[in-house]
């Protein structure tokens, strides 16, 4: 028998919540945000949440990149939708 689901919240850094809503975010976007940074990352919410460019690594250092790379262009090429999913702190 599967295990029950299990909804665990996360705690909720008021610090963050209140700088992501500053910064713009919705209520919604800010409680989320606010469930994955720590007090410490308030006065940083705007560059963890849209790192600039130069802070990404390089494309070439993604494992198998060019697998990917491959897939999206026969995609392209058929008329496939598209979807891309990220997450900076993903593990595979």
């Amino acid at each position: 028998m599967p295990e029950p689901i299990k909804i665990i919240d996360r705690p909720l850094s008021q610090d963050v919540f209140n700088a992501a809503v500053a910064a713009g975010y919705t209520p919604l976007q800010s409680r989320i945000i606010a469930g994955r940074l720590g007090d410490e990352d308030a006065g940083r919410v705007g560059l963890l949440v849209r790192p600039p460019l130069s802070t990404l690594d390089p494309p070439d250092r993604l494992p198998d990149i060019d697998i990917a790379a491959e897939a999206v262009a026969r995609a392209v090429k058929q008329g496939l939708p598209l979807i891309l999913l990220s997450d900076f702190d993903c593990a595979i």
